[in-house]
């Protein structure tokens, strides 16, 4: 409609539809218009790159997330942290804890480094990979770099030990995210009441409620 109305479009325009294919996971529409906007004479920059990985991301290709990750750098484009952390997310999604956790290790080695996020999905990928030995692991590094893990990382991990039957850890993590100043959320409740019903462990899964209620 700018092209109809006589207005040319700029690279922060084409750069808006590719962000908004990105947000609803559509990697097909997003290099249907890096081809328009490269088309057009704009180069494509890092918030392209970053779009880019999002929609393959969001759409479960991890690997073709890791090819615009590789396609950026042959650019002269210097990956940042939303870029290698779009990656990172991308095989998170599909609970690849070793790839996941591989490219986090590659940002490092980039010298760029990882943010609370990072840390965040690598959890999630151990804890969708039903590995809540690897969840916690990383969960512990990223206090160790400093980064205040949130709820979503804590409900992570203890998901993955309600997932693998794992009563006991479920709930002391429960713990320790109240602990931790923390608080615990209706996931994070409803994930460690699981557990103990899975368990047969009805009188705990009553007290849990009871808690969740109090809270």
């Amino acid at each position: 409609k700018m092209e109809r109305v006589g207005l040319v479009p700029t690279k922060i325009s084409f750069n808006s539809v590719l962000a908004a294919y990105a947000a609803a996971g559509r990697p097909a529409e997003a290099r249907d218009w890096l081809q328009r906007m490269e088309a057009a004479g704009h180069t494509p920059d890092a918030i392209t790159f970053a779009s880019l990985i999002t929609a393959s991301g969001k759409a479960c290709r991890p690997e073709e997330a890791a090819e615009w990750l590789a396609k950026m750098q042959e650019a002269g484009v210097a990956p940042t942290v939303s870029t290698l952390t779009g990656v990172v997310d991308a095989f998170a999604r599909q609970g690849r804890g070793e790839e996941a956790a591989s490219w986090l290790q590659k940002m490092e080695d980039l010298r760029v480094q990882p943010n609370g996020l990072t840390y965040s999905s690598v959890i999630a990928a151990f804890a969708k990979g039903c590995s809540p030995g690897a969840a916690e692991e990383w969960l512990v590094r990223m206090e160790s770099a400093r980064f205040q893990p949130d709820d979503v990382s804590y409900n992570s991990v203890i998901h993955a030990h309600a997932r693998a039957g794992q009563v006991e850890e479920a709930v002391e993590w429960l713990e320790k995210m109240g602990a931790r100043s923390v608080t615990p959320t209706v996931v994070s409740f409803n994930s460690a009441i699981h557990a103990c019903a899975g368990a047969g462990q009805s009188d705990r899964a009553l007290w849990l409620l009871d808690l969740m209620d109090d809270s």
